[in-house]
Parts: C-alpha cells; structure tokens; sequence
C-alpha cells in the first residue's frame, strides 16, 4: 500500500473514519479543525435556541453568517436560523491533500457550498498560506527564511496561476449566489488593486 510505505515509526497518524481519509503527520490547523468537531458532536445534536430572525430591541435586522471550513458543517446550518455563509476558509483543501487541487476539483467543492448556503449568500476566502502554514508538498517551502514572508495575497499574488484557478473555480461555482471574495492579510492599496485586477481578468474571461 502506497500510504504505509509513507509512515515510520515516531509518525503521527490522524483518521477521519466518516469518510475515510487518512493523514500522516497533519499539520497544527487539520488537527485543531477535527477537534472542533468532536468538541461539537460531544456537546449534543440538539442545535442551540435562535429566533427565526434576528434582529435588535429596536426592530433593526441583522444577518447572522456562519463560518465554514468543511463541507460537514453544512448539515449543521440547515438547523439553524442564518441567513448565509459569512466566511469559508479555502485553504483547507489545500492543505490535507497531496498536491494543489486542480480548478475543477475546487469548483466541486465550492459549488457544493454555494449548493448549502441559506439564501444563497457567500464569502469566499482566498487562499490564506504561507510563511508558517504552507502545504508540506509544496517546495518552494524549503527555500529558507525568506519565504516566511510570503504569505496570505502575497503568496497569491507572486504564484498567479494557482490564484487564477481558485477565483475562476470561485467565479463558476458563485454565479447564482450572492457571491463576495475576501483577500487575506492585505498590507497596501496596490496589493488590493492588482488581486481585484485579476478577479476582473478572470470574470471576463468566463464570459
């Protein structure tokens, strides 16, 4: 088998035994995210007490979003009173794989969260790694130092073919949505203009 030729002794071994996945030596962010959903499933099914609106005193209506990391957490925002996906945090695809997920593999996943958000409303964020939270695939990461700097849009911005992919899959899956796109971690204003450059680029490409 492939995968035990890849573990030795000292490994660390995590396994997802709902739909099968093993990961070998997970990285600080898959492992916290599985704890997080023992933490939820041992607090019980029963979803908490919500008002089927939310809203002030003063009869003024706000949108109540949830966060989303992992297609699962989608069953649970069915039992809820929330009015969309206020964030969806993209790099964990990214990160438990073996390589970068092609195009099509992000638009079936991003289209399966535009399926599951409630009035159709949600943020994607782009690519958040880099510098401390980098794929262990990706070798680039052992240049040394200098690429702890190079994180977040960043990383995007200087590795553009990977940043096209993610936001024309982004684009496709998000056509009938509300759809917003966050950029992680910008430091400039040129930062924000040339990542809104290239999302302009990409959507009139689709067209």
């Amino acid at each position: 088998d492939p995968v035990m030729n890849n573990i030795s002794d000292g490994d660390r071994i995590l396994i997802d035994a709902e739909i099968g996945n093993v990961y070998i030596n997970p990285g600080k962010d898959v492992v916290q995210e599985f704890k997080d959903r023992i933490d939820e499933q041992s607090a019980g099914s029963a979803p908490p007490a919500m008002m089927p609106v939310t809203e002030t005193k003063d009869g003024v209506r706000i949108k109540l979003m949830a966060n989303v990391n992992l297609l699962k957490d989608l069953e649970l925002l069915g039992q809820l009173f929330c009015d969309g996906i206020g964030l969806y945090r993209s790099e964990f695809p990214f990160i438990i794989r073996k390589n970068f997920p092609t195009e099509e593999e992000q638009y079936f996943i991003y289209r399966k969260l535009a399926d599951g958000a409630p009035s159709k409303d949600v943020t994607f964020r782009t690519l958040d790694i880099g510098g401390d939270k980098i794929p262990a695939y990706w070798e680039s990461a052992k240049t040394g130092n200098a690429f702890l700097g190079l994180r977040s849009i960043r990383f995007s911005l200087k590795y553009k073919d990977i940043f096209t992919q993610q936001i024309r899959a982004i684009l496709r899956a998000g056509v009938d949505c509300d759809l917003k796109i966050m950029f992680p971690m910008i430091f400039s204003l040129e930062e924000f203009m040339q990542a809104r450059g290239m999302v302009m680029e990409c959507v009139d490409a689709l067209k």
